[in-house]
């Protein structure tokens, strides 16, 4: 039944394109074996292609590959495609698209590529796929399922990015990716490493949604988000940063930077952190993001952050301490600041508004140490926090209660907490005493 699906499929593209099909390779089957795709075979064209387990395809530089409206090119082998070093790209784009192998669907110009006509190139578990000097486009179509035969027919769950790793190996180096209709890279297992590539114009460039993750010397430019993760351990390094404002982690995800990540100048990109969960540590260098932060640091997590950092507070925003938290250094001639998500005297125009609000005092709650919770402020400023006095109730990891929402700025709640004279010099002969004014409150549990 399979082999005469893949026969009338065949014939339908023949008769669908009979001068295109004559000059292109069709590839609805499998790819078996050690198979190579050159340039002169060119456009490949695929619709809903596998390379299976034991199987592996090399894709030479030069080679367009055009994946047919709403199909994906699955690997469960391994597929390579191009050569850093090469002086022509790999390229996997729509089969509308003209501009690459020619007219393959010879309709002239009625048709046009355009962001989703494709699914995307997905990595299975155990597969491996290596992406050198390409160019990705025109993929990216609306996430769901989709009843499709591949090794037997059923609903696949499809990604809404040009390349899914679903639990394989993927390495891209070198390569441009876009006009993705929603993102152009997701990972939900397996590891993945994006070096020295450009992601431009995507709702959202990168996804993580578990594994490792690992984005070195790329340039992010002119996307909603750059990289939005969760449950996944990423490592950022050397990234630069351009009309891409928004960025998060979430509480159990690990996050390790370089502290060498840039953002373009006059711009603002925030990096949101919902709090952190228990047995995370996490550690916020002195870089181009503005850090975002809220919620809860759970019992046994930790967040440290580094003379020099700029981490800004939503409005009516708490951070809990159940943990630990530290900010600043001592030894550092860098002040360590913390303020309001409408201050754009640091950090740029985070809300992204230009002049249509300003900070002012009380724009933030505060920052609560809890009982067990220990605090640490090192040469740290603390600006326009202190919003209204009264309890909120609210669950955090598991933890629901009446906490108290003071007007101050640091709330010691029964934990522990440490100011040293740095920041205390600091409120003392600050420009503006209200904005730096650091509160301590004893809780009524004895806490100091």
């Amino acid at each position: 039944m399979r082999r005469a699906f893949k026969l009338l499929l065949a014939l339908w593209l023949l008769c669908t394109f009979p001068i295109a099909a004559l000059a292109a390779t069709i590839v609805a089957d499998p790819v078996t074996g050690d198979a190579v795709w050159t340039k002169e075979g060119s456009p490949y064209v695929v619709y809903y292609a596998t390379v299976p387990m034991g199987s592996s395809l090399t894709v030479l530089p030069g080679t367009v590959v055009k994946i047919y409206p709403g199909a994906i090119f699955s690997v469960s082998g391994s597929l390579h495609a191009g050569a850093p070093d090469a002086v022509e790209q790999v390229i996997f784009t729509s089969l509308r698209d003209d501009t690459a192998g020619g007219d393959t669907n010879e309709d002239g110009a009625a048709t046009t590529p355009s962001a989703g006509d494709w699914r995307n190139i997905t990595v299975e578990l155990g597969g491996s796929v290596t992406i050198e000097n390409a160019a990705i486009r025109y993929g990216g179509a609306a996430a769901g399922y989709d009843f499709v035969c591949f090794a037997y027919c059923g609903f696949t769950y499809f990604s809404d990015s040009q390349l899914f790793n679903h639990g394989g190996e993927l390495n891209v180096g070198t390569t441009t990716f876009t006009e993705s209709a929603h993102t152009h890279v997701e990972q939900t297992a397996g590891l993945t490493h994006i070096a020295d590539s450009d992601l431009i114009g995507a709702a959202l460039a990168v996804r993580g949604k578990g594994g490792s993750l690992t984005l070195s010397r790329n340039y992010f430019s002119s996307n909603t988000a750059g990289f939005n993760v969760v449950r996944t351990a990423l490592y950022l390094a050397g990234n630069a940063f351009a009309g891409t404002p928004e960025n998060e982690v979430d509480p159990y995800s690990t996050y390790v930077s370089d502290g060498r990540n840039t953002v373009a100048e006059g711009e603002s990109a925030i990096l949101r952190m919902g709090g952190i969960a228990a047995d995370v540590a996490r550690t916020l260098p002195r870089e181009g993001f503005v850090y975002v932060l809220g919620g809860t640091i759970a019992s046994g997590g930790s967040l440290t952050i580094a003379p020099g950092a700029v981490m800004k507070m939503h409005p009516g925003g708490q951070l809990l301490v159940l943990g630990s938290l530290t900010a600043g250094d001592s030894a550092s001639p860098l002040w360590t600041l913390i303020t309001s998500f409408n201050d754009d005297t640091v950090g740029g125009d985070t809300n992204a508004d230009d002049a249509a609000t300003s900070p002012a005092v009380g724009d933030w709650g505060n920052i609560t140490v809890a009982t067990g919770g220990v605090a640490a402020f090192h040469h740290t400023a603390f600006r326009y926090g202190g919003a209204r006095t009264n309890y909120a109730y609210r669950c955090d990891f598991g933890l629901c209660g009446y906490f108290a929402v003071t007007q101050s700025q640091l709330l010691n709640f029964g934990g522990t907490l440490m100011v040293d004279d740095h920041t205390r010099r600091h409120r003392l002969h600050g420009d503006d005493r209200r904005r730096t004014e650091c509160h301590r409150r004893e809780s009524r549990h004895g806490g100091k």
